[in-house]
């Protein structure tokens, strides 16, 4: 079952999503979904006033689009990454061997944005457990005065489970 999962995400990064030209990490090709983006340089939308839904961010885009600046202007002072560590390893910039995203989290950590990774597998469902672990996480978060991110791969399938299942928390 490993084996499989190692080889359909290498496989599915390279054919389907297009690897480096992967168009869930590059924000200018996201126009059905959104008209403009609440974070310049990535596909992200205000899902509430304290969330923001948002394709995973990479190191360039970080370095690129200044998305430190941009996050503490919008207030957002806590990253929810709900990708596996080395999900979709060839799309867009793909994925550090050391931290097994597409960015490091000291790279937000260091400028006061907590980080949290809760993982599960793409295209699946979490436990109950583990959705009432987020969403407790977020709500703690908000609650502190901080605005949250949340980001999978491309900002829409577990994101939006996730920004659901908030709102009915």
């Amino acid at each position: 079952n490993a084996f499989f999962k190692h080889i359909w995400s290498r496989i599915h990064c390279k054919y389907f999503c297009k690897g480096k030209h992967c168009k869930r990490e590059d924000f200018r090709k996201q126009k059905k979904y959104a008209t403009s983006h609440a974070i310049p340089g990535l596909h992200s939308s205000w899902a509430t006033e304290d969330i923001i839904a948002c394709q995973r961010p990479s190191s360039r885009l970080i370095k690129e689009y200044e998305l430190i600046d941009s996050f503490k202007k919008a207030g957002i002072g806590a990253v929810v990454n709900l990708q596996e560590r080395g999900e979709h390893p060839h799309c867009g910039d793909g994925i550090h061997r050391s931290s097994g995203f597409s960015y490091f989290p000291a790279e937000f950590m260091d400028h006061d944005i907590f980080f949290y990774n809760f993982s599960w597998c793409d295209m699946t469902v979490p436990t109950m457990e583990q959705m009432l672990d987020i969403v407790q996480v977020i709500d703690f978060t908000i609650q502190s005065g901080r605005k949250v991110a949340i980001h999978c791969h491309a900002g829409l399938g577990r994101t939006g489970i996730v920004i659901s299942c908030y709102l009915v928390y």
